[in-house]
């Protein structure tokens, strides 16, 4: 399967797990808010153009860069992550970045900018 065709079928499958997700919020209401951020993190998925996808976040690394970077701010990450969506340049997520009061020694935002910065294939992590 190619690159294309393999973002394509995850995009298909976040729609439906977003659709699941929907279903969820609508059934469970006392657990919705955390729901709600998890399907507002797969909708942003499925907009991400297969050229330039969103950055892949496991559960655990979502979990982590929330509480060691966003404060335990569940908003805060889903900003960055909105606001880092449409950026085309390894340069754009720097400045980003280097515009907040954010540690750039601290592992977590190592970790978070490499995965930022993957997704611009011709160039290397900014933070190796």
């Amino acid at each position: 399967m190619d690159k294309n065709s393999e973002l394509q079928e995850i995009a298909r499958q976040l729609r439906e797990l977003s659709a699941r997700l929907e279903a969820l919020i609508e059934s469970e209401p006392a657990e919705s808010a955390e729901v709600a951020n998890i399907a507002n993190i797969a909708n942003i998925a499925t907009e991400a153009s297969p050229e330039r996808p969103l950055m892949p976040l496991s559960l655990n690394d979502r979990y982590r860069f929330q509480r060691e970077i966003f404060g335990g701010s569940a908003e805060l990450l889903n900003a960055a992550l909105e606001a880092l969506a449409p950026m085309t340049s390894p340069g754009e997520v720097e400045d980003y970045f280097a515009a907040r009061d954010f540690d750039l020694e601290a592992e977590a935002v190592k970790d978070f900018l490499r995965l930022a910065t993957r997704r611009f294939d011709a160039h290397p992590p900014l933070i190796v």
